[in-house]
């Protein structure tokens, strides 16, 4: 072990321990993150403090100030910007923990920011078929008088084809322009000839 980390005494180890223990949390998470491993790491619940959402339900998953990664992040710069003003800047351990403690907490606003740009970017991908209503499209498979066939429609931005019926008992042939009127059980469209 070096010779300046054993020579470390009081505060200076508390600063090490954070920073060492936080820093490598915080690159484990990244690894993980980057390899594709997105799980429930980060504090359960619902409780919010002033608008920061602490849990990771919904789209805000471990966006919020006291998410594992913001945790990590603080305590890993805590420890080292305490070491750094206690060795080099030779300030005592009082105002060297003041000044760790708001690069700390800098840190965690800084990442729950930083957290929340990207899963703004995120999207769930599921496509609302009731969003479907009122669009037009066109038939793709014939629409027999009593049975299903299948129409081409664009929903949310993304051309699908679905299952349909016709709302009035007569055959809609491929090609048929249509227009959506509801969305009955199992996502298939009700539609007539627009």
């Amino acid at each position: 072990m070096p010779e300046w980390i054993t020579g470390l005494s009081g505060i200076d180890t508390v600063f090490f321990l954070c920073a060492a223990v936080g820093g490598a949390l915080f690159l484990l998470r990244v690894a993980l993150v980057f390899i594709g491993f997105d799980g429930d790491a980060d504090v359960d619940g619902d409780i919010d403090a002033d608008g920061i959402d602490i849990g990771h339900g919904g789209h805000d998953m471990g966006a919020g100030m006291l998410s594992f990664t913001g945790l990590t992040a603080f305590f890993m710069l805590f420890g080292v910007t305490g070491l750094v003003m206690r060795l080099e800047q030779h300030l005592s351990g009082m105002v060297s923990s003041a000044v760790a403690f708001v690069v700390g907490v800098f840190t965690m606003w800084l990442v729950a920011k930083l957290l929340r740009a990207v899963y703004r970017l995120r999207s769930s991908g599921n496509v609302e078929m009731r969003n479907a209503v009122g669009a037009e499209g066109r038939v793709y498979l014939t629409i027999p008088a009593s049975g299903r066939g299948q129409v081409e429609v664009t929903v949310q931005s993304r051309l699908r084809v679905v299952d349909a019926v016709a709302e009035r008992p007569v055959e809609l042939k491929t090609g048929t322009h249509v227009r959506v009127v509801r969305v009955i059980e199992g996502n298939v469209l009700v539609v007539e000839k627009a």
